[in-house]
């Protein structure tokens, strides 16, 4: 899945993008979805080798394109 673009508001809270940026979790990278527990509310991707977990809404902020291959 690749990152196209953070949701216009979502680029104005400093901590969170500071958390994607941490996270690897950027526009123009890519991630791959590990695994989605709707139950826990929350889905754990991989980026750039950094593996986290994040809020389903936090997720929803990320704007991608599943990636064909």
């Amino acid at each position: 899945v690749s990152v196209l673009r953070i949701s216009p508001e979502a680029e104005t809270h400093s901590i969170f993008l500071a958390f994607l940026t941490a996270q690897r979790l950027v526009p123009g990278g890519r991630l791959e979805v590990i695994e989605v527990a709707p139950w826990a509310g929350v889905i754990t991707v991989a980026a750039e080798g950094v593996t986290s977990s994040i809020g389903i809404d936090a997720a929803s902020r990320l704007w991608v394109k599943l990636d064909r291959t």
